[in-house]
């Protein structure tokens, strides 16, 4: 028995070590006379001396008795363990041999394993709300188009001090809320479209503190502890800009009176080890985005719901539990990981990890500004199945005086195109029996140098994959302005064009 791993006890029936081995000694760090002289009460947590007698009773009955327990190890800490108990009846004597089996590894590799499952249920519970996020989201948007666009045009038709001009404002600020709203729930269900560029999220950080420093309170310091060199990721500035921004405001939210915000950069590598410990994160060299905060701190409970959409902590009214959740759409849309570190009273920590991409960042190019006066000779065939965003966009750009033709499918737009001249298709990506794309494909045969702006109220891999917007996409977004409309019909006129030097193009 001496050459045995586990450790091996001998208890006589009133509970005293008759023999143990040499695994017991090391187990417990003491020596076998010292061990002889005590009881398994004396070794284990959870065993007072009254009750041995019911479990010698129930040992001898059973024959053996399988129990998980806690006892000492050499420094006196307490040590899961195993313990097999076996009757044992020889040469008129009866002991139970305990076999005594260290388990403390096989418990931890349990626990992590819980935590993972916890991590991937999560994931999925998140997946799935997010699935149905976006396809609400959706079809606001088609409702928000017509809306603000005509509560637009209501107010430009009557003077400031008019009622109707009055209440076209509220209607406007009532839906601008609610565009919001929206765009939070297509970030949360990754369906936003991103413009993706290979950039330095350190130059991003930089130049977003100045909003940060006037936004937050002046009361909490906000400090920047950026990595050296560069490291460039695959992203949208302005997405980044966002997560920062939610992440800067709910640490000042968790601080009561004077404190501190850090945002951190960091070149990191994940490990295999990192990543047995973390459900569906990939090894692989990332930068850290961390932002830290001196605030109150949450509990473990709190943490557990921390991304789900509309899971606040702030009182009714204070917060719609969107922020968060839009910071975890935005991450994982990025091919990207968040970890939440957090204690009661302590603070809390962000972490956010973007992967490294080899290219090298593109810095930023200054954005012309182009003119809202279209071309009036330029004829623009419009192509909507949605009858309230088709009306809508009839009169949005007939009251500029466009050349428009519309059209309620792609069936009726290839009809519609025959023996005309078109300089721009202006169509839906997601119309039934055929897309957006292919429509554009089948018209570019019979008018070649057509060119295309493509509406869009979420993302879908028609023109995006897993929401990245493909190269050399034009796409404006609904619910848009008529501003915007035609600002954005001027910047795809413009390619390929000439410069008029007045913000038009030709």
């Amino acid at each position: 028995m001496d050459q045995l791993s586990d450790a091996v006890h001998w208890v006589s029936k009133n509970g005293r070590f008759l023999y143990v081995n040499d695994a017991a000694c090391k187990l417990h760090g003491l020596t076998r006379e010292k061990l002889l002289t005590m009881s398994v009460a004396d070794e284990e947590a959870n065993f007072p001396p009254e009750a041995w007698p019911s479990h010698w009773e129930r040992l001898k009955r059973e024959g053996r008795i399988i129990r998980e327990t806690t006892t000492f190890d050499e420094e006196g800490k307490s040590l899961p363990v195993e313990v097999t108990g076996n009757y044992i009846k020889f040469d008129g004597y009866e002991f139970d041999c305990g076999i005594v089996r260290d388990i403390s590894e096989s418990k931890k590799a349990e626990s992590e394993r819980q935590k993972l499952m916890v991590q991937i249920s999560q994931a999925q519970r998140m997946d799935s709300i997010g699935y149905l996020a976006g396809g609400i989201a959706h079809d606001f948007n088609n409702l928000l188009t017509p809306i603000l666009g005509y509560a637009r045009m209501i107010r430009e038709f009557n003077p400031p001090d008019d009622k109707n001009h009055i209440r076209a404002e509220r209607i406007m600020q009532a839906a601008d809320k609610a565009k919001i709203l929206t765009q939070q729930l297509l970030s949360f269900g990754r369906r936003q479209i991103l413009e993706m560029k290979t950039i330095n999220i350190n130059d991003v950080v930089t130049r977003f503190y100045e909003i940060l420093r006037r936004t937050i309170r002046e009361n909490i310091d906000i400090r920047l502890n950026l990595a050296d060199g560069t490291y460039g990721v695959r992203a949208d500035k302005n997405q980044l800009e966002q997560i920062i921004m939610n992440l800067v405001i709910n640490a000042q939210d968790a601080i009561n009176n004077n404190g501190l915000i850090s945002i951190d950069t960091l070149p990191v590598t994940l490990d295999d080890e990192y990543s047995r410990h973390h459900a569906n994160a990939k090894p692989g060299p990332y930068v850290m985005l961390a932002v830290s905060d001196t605030g109150a701190g949450m509990d473990g409970e709190t943490v557990s719901h921390i991304f789900e959409p509309f899971f606040t902590t702030k009182e009714i009214g204070k917060g719609s539990g969107l922020g968060l959740a839009t910071v975890y759409g935005i991450v994982k849309q990025h091919d990207g990981y968040i970890w939440v570190y957090s204690e009661k009273g302590r603070g809390t920590i962000f972490k956010i990890y973007f992967p490294i991409v080899a290219a090298e960042p593109i810095p930023d190019v200054f954005e012309m500004e182009y003119s809202d006066a279209i071309l009036t000779d330029c004829n623009i065939l419009v192509v909507e199945d949605n009858e309230m965003v088709r009306n809508l966009l009839f009169d949005l750009l007939t009251n500029r005086e466009c050349n428009v033709l519309m059209a309620g499918s792609p069936k009726e737009a290839l009809e519609i195109s025959k023996r005309q001249t078109l300089n721009l298709l202006l169509t839906d990506v997601i119309m039934p029996d055929i897309n957006g794309p292919e429509l554009y494909q089948r018209l570019l045969k019979t008018h070649p140098g057509l060119k295309v702006l493509y509406m869009s109220g979420y993302t879908n891999n028609v023109i995006a994959h897993h929401g990245i917007l493909d190269d050399g996409i034009n796409i404006i977004l609904k619910p848009f302005s008529q501003q915007d409309l035609i600002k954005k019909i001027n910047f795809v006129m413009a390619q390929g064009g000439e410069h008029n030097g007045d913000g038009t193009f030709h």
